[in-house]
């Protein structure tokens, strides 16, 4: 993908992302620019950590 169609993408979903949610997706945003290449990378493997072990975690806070 380009980075012309990945642009294009994400304005798509903000489209329907809630009205309520799009000041964080905004501060969100505004980190990753801010951050460094290490802590954008960081940031994205704890992110698929989160995401893959979602329902392990749950049970663990239980």
């Amino acid at each position: 993908m380009t980075t012309k169609d990945l642009k294009a993408e994400i304005i798509k979903v903000l489209d329907n992302v809630p009205e309520n949610l799009l000041e964080h997706v905004l501060a969100y945003v505004q980190e990753v620019e801010k951050g460094t290449a290490t802590q954008t990378r960081n940031a994205q493997h704890l992110k698929k950590i989160l995401d893959e072990d979602r329902e392990v975690l749950r049970k663990l806070a239980l």
